[in-house]
């Protein structure tokens, strides 16, 4: 049985729960139109995996293409935790979308309806953050001179965020919605030291309390405040655990970034934090967690009001990144005009 046709990340949630209802001894999963799957989805393939294998299917291939570059990094991660699926990429043209009917508004946002959702919300900032200017510069491959200058300037965040992250489990009294944030907590604990030790390996020292709060690191440390302002402001557990989410979705693009940058370029030190090893981290936590994202998905769900703010609350997270990022982009020296005599 193949099953083709997923575009976006509620599609895909669509297509396996459509899959499992069939129960195949065979099935192939053809997802070379999708545009974007963050690590939420990869948990969600993984454990619709697990759930295949339960209702009988022996054998699983998962197809995509080299158009989607990402397609290859997060698939192959599926078929490294389950290395009996087969993974096809193939050079396989986008299909080209077809024309949509006006949809009739509905009364309050239904939990499947693509961007109104709440992953795929997230999904679609995921998108958007992709085409911000310093994701843009990474695609470009530029000579990775510029590595060694950049590492010290998210320094700040990289503490700030193990903060937060301890703030959000110490607030949450809800026993479900402690569980997602002190696992997070758990998965992210200790990725500091990965800064500590590529900054060492670069050749950098750390930044100083005179360079952290220096002139030159000030737009890392206003994208933080904003952050933790949002934390505080925050006061239902459900949205808190959405505003987590958020944090790992935009550091998810980052890590896919910077992962993808420094392996096409040859980037001679084996970064932890800033490489391979910590974006593979993240989308190993995404298996763990799909059930997780479930349990959130519904209970934001339930009410329309909520759900407005939990979109909302997703905007203002990455709109902060998006500040973040903007003083992470190299200015382009200058050349200096020749003056004749």
């Amino acid at each position: 049985m193949r099953l083709r046709g997923a575009r976006e990340y509620d599609d895909v949630k669509k297509l396996l729960r459509h899959a499992l209802s069939f129960g195949p001894a065979n099935l192939e999963l053809d997802f070379c139109d999708l545009k974007f799957l963050n690590s939420s989805g990869i948990g969600t393939i993984g454990q619709f995996i697990v759930e295949a294998r339960r209702v009988g299917t022996t054998h699983i291939v998962i197809r995509g293409s080299t158009r989607r570059p990402w397609q290859s990094r997060s698939l192959g991660t599926l078929q490294k935790i389950w290395q009996d699926v087969d993974l096809v990429i193939e050079d396989v043209a986008l299909q080209p979308e077809a024309p949509r009917q006006k949809p009739v508004k509905p009364r309050s946002p239904a939990p499947e309806d693509g961007a109104n959702s709440i992953f795929g919300h997230l999904a679609m900032r995921q998108t958007a953050f992709e085409d911000h200017p310093f994701f843009i510069y990474l695609r470009k491959r530029p000579p990775t001179d510029w590595v060694a200058e950049f590492l010290p300037f998210i320094g700040f965040w990289v503490k700030a965020f193990q903060d937060i992250l301890g703030i959000i489990e110490d607030r949450v009294k809800d026993p479900t919605m402690l569980a997602i944030a002190s696992h997070i907590r758990a998965g992210d604990r200790g990725h500091d030291d990965w800064f500590a030790r590529d900054m060492q390996l670069v050749g950098n020292p750390l930044p100083t309390f005179t360079e952290v709060f220096g002139p030159a690191h000030q737009i890392t440390r206003l994208a933080a405040y904003a952050i933790v302002a949002e934390v505080y402001r925050t006061r239902d557990d459900r949205l808190l655990i959405v505003l987590l989410l958020a944090l790992e979705a935009a550091s998810y693009v980052f890590f896919t970034g910077m992962a993808e940058y420094l392996e096409h370029t040859g980037y001679p030190h084996e970064l932890h934090y800033f490489g391979r090893r910590h974006l593979d981290a993240e989308m190993e936590h995404g298996i763990v967690e799909a059930e997780m994202d479930n349990q959130v998905e519904r209970a934001v769900e339930r009410s329309p009001e909520l759900h407005d703010e939990a979109l909302a609350l997703i905007d203002h997270i990455f709109d902060a990144f998006w500040s973040m990022f903007g003083g992470f982009v190299p200015r382009e020296q200058p050349q200096a005009q020749e003056v004749a005599v």
